[in-house]
């Protein structure tokens, strides 16, 4: 899942406020991505879950 941060109305801030306790009740590392759309603005992935001390986005 892809957020526009120009139309999605969530920070990026808001996404790690959200999905770091998460992350410390499941004992679980996550991560995602950003990057810079062909049209301008930037995007972001959701939250991906790793295991349980490390996280990689790219594997």
């Amino acid at each position: 899942m892809l957020v526009d941060l120009k139309k999605g109305g969530f920070s990026l801030f808001s996404t790690l406020k959200i999905s770091n306790p998460i992350s410390i009740s499941k004992n679980r590392e996550y991560s995602g991505l950003i990057h810079e759309n062909l049209d301008g603005p930037y995007s972001y992935t959701g939250p991906i879950a790793g295991k349980k001390t490390s996280m990689n986005p790219l594997s």
